[in-house]
């Protein structure tokens, strides 16, 4: 019996190592073939149209009415902070608010501050976040995979309807897409370079403590599962 048991784990080690192979071999080779730098630069009216698409995409209805409850509560709470001279501790109604973690609120104040207080004004920093991340598509796909690719993908992610939906809507969402694709990117352009570049990594981890500032600890299972992923796939 111990022989045939001792056949049958090594048959499905095995196993297991030709699937491991093959996974990774899928991974590097067919679905993310391995690219060198790509030095190509964007020229500027790709970036220009892309944040033009998704201001336009973005820009009708910026000025609804707000939405309950989750609208009308993170565009309240930078107002009272403004108005109680506290801008460190969130209130709501007077108390303090510690549900969620402050940064969306800092944004919004600083947007209250210097354009006015109105759900259009509130709802720019989602706004502006979800044109970030259009933007940031487009320059580390010109990074990774040149210039046209990159250009075709942050285009049609610019003006796709449920992107722009979310541009719209006064959540955490659009900040924390923004702090999560730029940490990411930036681990992955500090994996591929060679020697190792500090500026990358420092990069990653100043976009994934805002994530954590914005939304908590979600953005580091957002950052970090990936990449512990591509790593494991790319044999890193």
């Amino acid at each position: 019996m111990m022989p045939c048991r001792m056949g049958f784990l090594r048959m499905e080690a095995t196993r297991t190592l030709n699937f491991s192979r093959w996974c990774r071999v899928l991974y590097r080779e067919i679905m993310f073939p391995a690219t060198g730098a790509v030095v190509s630069s964007v020229p500027p009216w790709q970036w220009l149209l892309v944040a033009v698409a998704a201001v336009a995409a973005m820009a009708p209805g910026i000025s609804m009415p707000l939405f309950e409850p989750d609208e009308t509560r993170y565009a309240l709470i930078p107002r009272e902070m403004l108005q109680a001279n506290d801008l460190i501790m969130p209130r709501l109604d007077g108390e303090h608010y510690f549900d969620k973690p402050p940064m969306l609120y800092w944004m919004i104040a600083a947007v209250y501050q210097t354009l006015g207080d109105s759900p259009a004004c509130a709802r720019l920093v989602p706004a502006a976040s979800m044109a970030g991340t259009a933007l940031l598509t487009l320059g580390y796909g010109a990074a990774t995979i040149g210039p046209t690719a990159a250009f075709r993908a942050a285009l049609i992610l610019a003006i796709s309807p449920g992107f722009a939906a979310m541009g719209r809507l006064l959540l955490m969402d659009g900040p924390l897409t923004l702090w999560v694709l730029l940490a990411q990117g930036a681990l992955f352009l500090a994996l591929r370079e060679s020697p190792l570049k500090p500026g990358w990594w420092l990069l990653s981890a100043i976009a994934a403590t805002l994530g954590v500032m914005t939304k908590g600890p979600i953005c580091l299972i957002l950052v970090l599962v990936p990449w512990t992923a591509h790593r494991w796939f790319s044999g890193l």
